[in-house]
């Protein structure tokens, strides 16, 4: 489902929409700006009296398509005393112009969130090309040894056992399975813990499927998106990416293992901050 956003929508509007029933998220405090499902536009413009448009500004937050809002311009209308059919406002026409603009910004929203769907599985393919580069970068030269690198991975399997909030690891195949304690995380607006759940962490070594995904084994909670492992964790197991998907590739390419897990785990401990944060509210109160 596709998110869209409202910038400068002060406390009276979001009255508006509590009394109406439409579920939103306040994304920016400071801006006032709130997200809403593209399913409830209809009811959000017609409860507030108001039109919008895609804006004409760049998107700031990964799938979520900034929106403008106009109020309603109300025609001119002309009256004739004492005849039948006088001109007025034609409520069918209203519809009409509603239902226009309504398959108008559903066919936008569509074609942002496919925009924004082959970019995410874009970049989820490239992370196996740069693992290669990194590690070929690590280990390509004489000095490391095919045994050096297993003895390498062999310390960093047994350090992963003894690590902070691990309750078990093993290797399959390629992937080395991660089983965590449970995670949870602050709401950056409130100071509330929540839980998150306990988590299996997925690394792959070679890069594949983003290189590394998390998989819930308490609870999926349609947030963002529908059946979300944690407010910044798509139903997928792949990450919203941010500012530490990178190094987490790198350290993968390195096979430092144990410090991968330790960033793996706090991406999930700070997922009540940051672009997504507000959905945390939607896990249990820790």
């Amino acid at each position: 489902m596709t998110k869209l956003s409202f910038s400068g929508i002060g406390e009276a509007d979001r009255n508006k929409l509590k009394s109406a029933g439409i579920k939103y998220q306040i994304l920016d405090k400071a801006s006032e700006t709130i997200v809403i499902d593209d399913a409830d536009l209809k009811q959000m413009l017609d409860a507030m009296d108001f039109d919008a448009e895609q804006s004409s500004e760049s998107a700031k937050f990964e799938g979520i398509i900034p929106m403008k809002l106009s109020r309603r311009r109300r025609p001119h209308v002309r009256t004739r005393t004492a005849v039948s059919g006088g001109i007025q406002a034609d409520p069918a026409e209203r519809v009409k112009y509603i239902s226009v603009c309504g398959k108008r910004l559903s066919k936008l929203t569509k074609e942002a969130d496919k925009v924004a769907d082959k970019l995410r599985k874009k970049l989820v393919k490239t992370s196996a090309g740069m693992i290669a580069l990194w590690r070929k970068e690590a280990f390509g030269t004489e000095e490391n040894t095919e045994s050096e690198r297993r003895e390498r991975l062999l310390a960093e399997f047994e350090s992963l056992k003894t690590a902070p909030r691990v309750q078990s690891v093993r290797i399959v195949n390629n992937t080395v399975v991660v089983k965590t304690d449970l995670v949870t995380a602050a709401d950056e607006r409130t100071g509330y813990a929540h839980e998150i759940g306990r988590f299996t962490i997925l690394i792959d070594l070679d890069g594949k499927n983003g290189g590394v995904r998390w998989f819930n084994r308490d609870r999926r909670v349609d947030a963002f998106e529908k059946s979300m492992n944690a407010p910044n964790v798509f139903g997928d197991g792949t990450a919203h990416f941010n500012d530490l998907t990178q190094p987490m590739l790198e350290l993968t390419a390195r096979l430092e293992l144990s410090v991968v897990v330790d960033l793996a785990i706090q991406f999930v401990e700070n997922s009540g901050a940051g672009e997504l944060g507000s959905y945390i509210n939607l896990w249990p109160r820790h």
